[in-house]
């Protein structure tokens, strides 16, 4: 099993607005911090929601999703630029809880409620499902325009979750994705209205469920599928 390493507080921004919920068999983890950007903070109550949620018995599927205009805007760079020497222990963390999502062995799905950008998109690519609203958000990764290239484990993980041309679109020139395109380049699995996103999910997570009861089989096939995606993600030290 993928445990999580625990972040020293000291280390946090500020406490990480994060609400995790049940209904059912169905958690729904909503990230309610304005653009969600990733930071320690985050990072540390998103692996502590994924504790409850593991700590459960039963069916079960794991929502996230976010509030507003944002997923999530990506890493917290105002965090980045006061503490350059963390960022190796930071992306490291980082890539970590990317695995542990990855292999979860429940089933995952990323409400994606708007703008989905950078490590955001990353770590809505590391759930099993992923729907997106229409009209407004695009699915993106900017970090070619900011000086910030991809380690081996990111665009392993990027390289599993799209087609190759979408892949070179996405990384090599920062395309954006509305909801319709990110359907057709095989990104996301649905796209609906607004209104429909959280009943579309809890439709979907009612059908995969049964599957999240049977723990041990559905984590271990996850971590067959993704071996070479884990080794990245977790045996390198990301470098920017």
């Amino acid at each position: 099993t993928l445990r999580r390493t625990p972040l020293d507080r000291d280390r946090c921004l500020k406490y990480f607005k994060m609400n995790l919920s049940k209904t059912g068999n169905v958690f729904v983890l909503k990230m309610d911090d304005n653009e969600n950007r990733i930071n320690p903070s985050f990072i540390l109550q998103m692996n502590n929601a994924l504790d409850e949620v593991i700590s459960s018995t039963g069916p079960a599927v794991l929502i996230t999703t976010g509030s507003g205009r944002f997923y999530s805007n990506g890493l917290d760079l105002q965090w980045v630029k006061q503490n350059a020497a963390k960022m190796t222990d930071f992306l490291a963390d980082f890539q970590r809880l990317l695995a542990r999502i990855l292999t979860f062995p429940i089933p995952t799905i990323a409400l994606l409620n708007g703008h989905t950008f950078a490590g955001g998109a990353v770590l809505a690519l590391a759930h099993d499902k992923r729907i997106f609203r229409t009209k407004k958000g695009f699915f993106s990764f900017p970090e070619i325009l900011i000086h910030m290239p991809f380690t081996v484990g990111l665009c392993s993980l990027i390289r599993c979750k799209s087609t190759p041309a979408a892949c070179v679109d996405m990384e090599l020139f920062a395309k954006r994705y509305t909801s319709e395109q990110a359907v057709a380049a095989g990104i996301v699995d649905q796209s609906v209205e607004i209104e429909q996103l959280m009943p579309a999910g809890l439709s979907m997570a009612s059908e995969l469920a049964r599957l999240g009861e049977e723990r041990k089989t559905m984590g271990r096939m996850k971590h067959n599928m993704y071996a070479s995606i884990v080794k990245d993600l977790l045996n390198l030290k990301p470098k920017l």
